[in-house]
């Protein structure tokens, strides 16, 4: 259809062309017949001429008032799918908030939502939108999602603050057998690893399975926060220790929102 308008205006146009130059060759060179036949062809079809014209000149307006439309649908639709994506970000935020306020203790602590602006694994930290404005240096802050514990506060700067994860090779956490209450200390082994705990008395009540929580002993975070499972026991031959790896609940990979939260 786009093709066949397409021709009928390129034949149109074409018709006009031969019409002006034959108008100008017969004036040019006094072909009075000829003239006599030019004026007599244009005062028979000047209303269909006229006519022709007028609907050329309704089109050309029409498609400018379609293009200008069409800009303008296309500003308002961009601005709606700009609206739609703010408001699942904030039902995603909601979600989230929701499932994390069911972690024990939650709710009678103070807490600071927070998001991840990103992902340091070269140095197993994540960096928070949380600065100065929400957050003291005096304080020991700790981080958690509804997954489980990630870590505690490292620095915090003007508009942002780091969290070192409890798989960094310098962590340590105080853990407790949530079966029964067994406590040690569970160290980070790089965010691609689990987290290990090394030398420990063989006759330690820990199996296969165990789900290991916060434990309260050093008072620096609350207890009963989830930390990891665990996935391995290696007894050390000749020798009454042995050595446990524990999976940790939080995804490091995809960490978006998290609670900060403090016991002082």
């Amino acid at each position: 259809m786009f093709e066949r308008k397409k021709n009928n205006n390129l034949n149109v146009f074409i018709f006009f062309l031969i019409l002006f130059f034959s108008s100008l060759l017969i004036f040019k060179y006094n072909l009075l017949g000829f003239k006599r036949l030019t004026l007599m062809f244009l005062l028979k079809f000047k209303n269909t001429i006229l006519f022709f014209c007028q609907k050329k000149i309704k089109l050309i307006n029409y498609i400018s008032y379609l293009k200008k439309e069409n800009n303008f649908l296309k500003k308002k639709i961009y601005f709606m799918n700009n609206k739609m994506f703010n408001l699942n970000n904030l039902k995603i935020e909601n979600i989230i908030l929701r499932k994390t306020l069911l972690i024990p203790n939650i709710k009678k602590q103070k807490f600071i939502f927070s998001k991840i602006l990103f992902n340091n694994f070269y140095n197993n930290q994540i960096v928070t939108d949380k600065g100065k404005d929400y957050l003291v240096n005096n304080k020991i802050y700790y981080v958690i999602n509804n997954d489980g514990f990630i870590g505690n506060i490292l620095n915090i700067d003007k508009f942002t603050s780091r969290v070192q994860l409890i798989c960094d090779y310098k962590s340590n956490i105080s853990v407790q057998v949530l079966r029964n209450n067994l406590r040690f200390i569970l160290y980070g082994n790089g965010c691609l690893n689990n987290l290990k705990s090394n030398d420990l008395p063989v006759n330690a009540d820990i199996v296969l399975g165990d789900i290991l929580v916060t434990s309260s002993i050093n008072g620096f975070y609350s207890s009963g926060y989830p930390v990891a499972i665990v996935t391995k026991i290696l007894i050390k031959k000749n020798s009454f220790k042995k050595d446990i790896e524990a999976k940790p609940f939080v995804n490091f990979n995809n960490i978006n929102y998290v609670l900060i939260l403090s016991n002082y």
